[in-house]
């Protein structure tokens, strides 16, 4: 069997995919497991000192506020359950991706179902963050060597990208 061009271009698409989701989950696992772990060890030292005493009356207010809004956050936000959900999801898309590659020569019938199976993978994702997504982009464009694509993202956005979803449509150009 060879390569129908727009199959080869449709498998592109396909690789693609896999690659710029299974990178955005592995940025959100690392998010959330640093946001885990940086939980832990404020409620370590914060105990530590409270419990050693070794914190004057003013300190241990400011310690016991950190301690109490860090586990809130963490029990609301459910930080290690997050970044085992991304990781999974980045598995998934890897996992995916080897089936591709693996494959060798396909057809039109083989892509859609590739493609269904990167929607079934979708399903369970949560909507995804904008910058953060671009940033994910510019990575692979700069990794295949298309400087041409790669798209800045202001210093701001990088930094609140976990956490806000910026709109990072291009802007509209005026006649």
């Amino acid at each position: 069997m060879d390569w129908d061009t727009e199959v080869w271009g449709k498998r592109y698409a396909v690789l693609y995919r896999c690659w710029l989701s299974r990178i955005y989950h592995q940025k959100r696992e690392r998010f959330f497991d640093v946001c885990d772990n940086v939980t832990k060890a404020v409620a370590v030292v914060g105990g530590a000192a409270s419990i050693a005493e070794i914190a004057a009356p003013n300190q241990f207010i400011v310690t016991a506020a950190a301690i109490t809004v860090m586990s809130a956050l963490s029990l609301v936000v459910g930080y290690a359950k997050k970044a085992r959900s991304h990781a999974d999801l980045a598995k998934a898309f890897t996992e995916l991706e080897a089936r591709v590659v693996a494959k060798g020569v396909f057809d039109e019938q083989q892509v859609n179902a590739f493609e269904a199976e990167i929607l079934r993978l979708e399903m369970n994702e949560s909507r995804s963050l904008g910058a953060l997504v671009r940033i994910c982009q510019n990575e692979i464009a700069v990794a295949r060597g298309n400087l041409q694509d790669v798209r800045p993202v202001s210093l701001w956005r990088r930094i609140w990208a976990h956490l806000y979803d910026f709109d990072m449509s291009p802007e509209p150009t005026s006649r």
